[in-house]
């Protein structure tokens, strides 16, 4: 019994370095993996961000209801208030919105 577990030790002191080794190089290349999809996300990012800003300018100012309109920005009861002015300056351009 002792000698296979030191036939065991034996291997298992070869194999660790070896595992040590392929663990590294696979995060090496992982880690240099990334370095592609930073140039992908850099020049592919501000056209994403600019439409994101432009779904949520639409999703803010045409497809929200009245009534969490009311509830966020206080536009019917409070049509002079600094919330309301600043909503309709961004979907209006401050123009007075008629029915």
């Amino acid at each position: 019994m002792i000698k296979k577990y030191q036939a065991w030790q034996e291997r298992a002191a070869l194999i660790t370095p070896l595992l040590l080794i392929a663990l590294a190089l696979i995060v090496f290349i992982l880690i240099s993996g990334c370095a592609e999809y930073r140039a992908i996300i850099s020049t592919n990012g501000a056209e994403s961000a600019d439409a994101t800003l432009e779904t949520a300018e639409w999703t803010l100012c045409k497809a929200a209801s009245g009534g969490a309109l009311e509830r966020r920005y206080n536009l019917y009861s409070d049509v002079d208030g600094p919330k309301s002015k600043s909503w309709r300056g961004l979907c209006y351009g401050g123009q007075e919105i008629t029915d």
